[in-house]
């Protein structure tokens, strides 16, 4: 009786470990096939970023510093030449990870709508205002707050000013003796359907330039990464190394700037998506 009452038990528990198992054989197989759809969700949005050396062909020499926080990323970034200027475009979209990546999707294709019809960067950010409020705003129970803030610059090689727009993304111009010049945006993002009462338009900001100066727009996630003594990178650090960096190749400020943003993000958590893109003028 003792006999027949042992090998029950062991055979009950011998099932139960079994059935553990393979329970936690099934959740890590669906980790996996998540976290494989996940990656190859991360191909397909950088397929639709254009492409680097499209960057180069536009631009020569740039430098981008491009690091989502969870595989794919609510920041994007854009650029295109339509006569003789050129636009340059850093993007951050609410939220980080899969609901960002499908923000930045959309705010991407809205993006390259509004420049097909319109030209001046503030004219561009009214019109993508406009679509994501109509795409998003359309039930008042349902209402979506995310939204975009991003900037938004037109190069004018003929008279060498920039034409700078911004949401809640200021942008700056790097110049001689390690100067440099702060490109201010207007204090409201773009979209989020409980701030659009008593808005107009985007603010337009020209600035001259020279050759040799250098364009950068970022979003916000280089710059308030902290470290693990809780110590932020913060908005004066990251633009006074900016400026210093001015007479150097910006591959090589690209490999800096990397490795100032590895040094914080050592042993603790990256807080949002990163995203600096740098060109020289």
């Amino acid at each position: 009786m003792i006999e027949d009452n042992y090998k029950n038990i062991k055979t009950t528990w011998l099932e139960e470990l079994n059935n553990e198992k393979e329970q936690l054989r099934k959740v890590q197989q669906e980790q996996k096939n998540t976290l494989d759809s996940i990656f190859y969700a991360r191909k397909i949005q950088d397929a639709i970023l254009i492409g680097r050396g499209e960057l180069e062909n536009i631009f020569g020499d740039f430098a981008i510093v491009y690091e989502p926080k969870n595989i794919v990323s609510g920041d994007f970034y854009y650029a295109q030449k339509k006569g003789n200027k050129k636009y340059l475009v850093v993007a951050d979209c609410t939220g980080h990870g899969v609901p960002g990546a499908f923000m930045s999707i959309l705010c991407n294709d809205f993006l390259i709508r509004a420049m097909k019809t319109k030209s001046l960067p503030n004219e561009i950010l009214n019109r993508v205002n406009e679509l994501l409020i109509k795409r998003l705003c359309v039930d008042e129970k349902n209402e979506i707050t995310d939204g975009m803030d991003v900037g938004v610059a037109q190069i004018d090689y003929d008279a060498m000013k920039i034409n700078y727009s911004g949401a809640m993304n200021d942008g700056v111009l790097i110049t001689a003796n390690n100067e440099f010049t702060l490109l201010k945006s207007t204090r409201k993002s773009i979209g989020n359907c409980f701030r659009i009462k008593n808005f107009s338009s985007y603010e337009l900001h020209t600035v001259d330039f020279k050759k040799g100066d250098i364009l950068y727009l970022f979003s916000d996630g280089f710059k308030d990464q902290i470290n693990k003594e809780g110590k932020k990178i913060g908005m004066k650090l990251f633009l006074n190394t900016l400026s210093e960096m001015y007479s150097i190749e910006l591959k090589k400020q690209q490999t800096l700037l990397t490795k100032m943003f590895n040094r914080f993000v050592a042993d603790v958590d990256q807080l949002d998506d990163v995203l600096v893109l740098g060109i020289r003028l």
